[in-house]
């Protein structure tokens, strides 16, 4: 399977045309989301999210969290196992309520 950027921006624009959806832009970026000047309604992360380092992904989330409007949706779905030592992960959950 080709992995490159070019072949999942491709892949995502016609999993797209084939829903008819046309509100959506495909944007590399990096985990801090520099490169994203706008805010959006609505942020969605289906299952990306366990896969990646827990610093990596609360970075990820902080970025989301920012370019995400004033009353807007935040909408993130992955696994989570709570311990004493992942109260920083229980706390951050304060945020997003």
């Amino acid at each position: 399977m080709d992995n490159t950027d070019d072949h999942w921006k491709q892949w995502g624009e016609r999993n797209c045309q084939s829903f008819a959806v046309w509100n959506v832009e495909f944007v590399k970026s990096d985990d801090h989301l520099s490169w994203v000047a706008q805010k959006f309604d609505f942020v969605n992360s289906c299952l990306v999210l366990q896969h990646i380092p827990s610093a990596r992904g609360m970075t990820i989330i902080s970025g989301l969290l920012r370019v995400l409007n004033l009353g807007g949706v935040i909408a993130l779905q992955f696994p989570v196992v709570f311990s004493q030592r992942d109260s920083r992960i229980r706390g951050s959950s304060d945020i997003v309520r």
